[in-house]
């Protein structure tokens, strides 16, 4: 792998992992899916009956974690990142949109120092 294709690579991942973790963009989105692994369907059920649940259990606690978490879902965006970057790096498809993103990433930051 080449160097620019490691920070093109990078770029992705962090912008990748701001979208999942963070942006505003899929705010609605992620609310959902916390809430349907905070609270499975029959747990759902039960709190609409008007009955008591339990708290999520230890796995889902850690799902929870990891969603939320930028550190730890970062891990996972970048493992699969770069595994693409190593095996598709020099192909088309898989640079323009890795360079979009490392673009994305690179002007949100840069914008967001303006404003400080």
């Amino acid at each position: 792998m080449d160097f620019v294709t490691l920070i093109t690579a990078t770029g992705a991942a962090a912008r990748l992992t701001r979208l999942a973790t963070t942006d505003t963009l899929l705010d609605r989105p992620r609310a959902a899916l916390l809430h349907r692994i905070a609270q499975p369907k029959h747990l759902r059920t039960q709190a609409q009956q008007g009955q008591d649940i339990p708290p999520p259990t230890p796995l889902r606690n850690t799902l929870l974690t990891l969603f939320t978490c930028h550190w730890c879902l970062g891990f996972w965006i970048s493992s699969a990142t770069i595994t693409l970057a190593v095996l598709y790096g020099h192909h088309p498809a898989y640079q323009l949109p890795a360079l979009a993103l490392a673009v994305s990433y690179a002007t949100g930051w840069l914008a967001d120092q303006e404003r400080d």
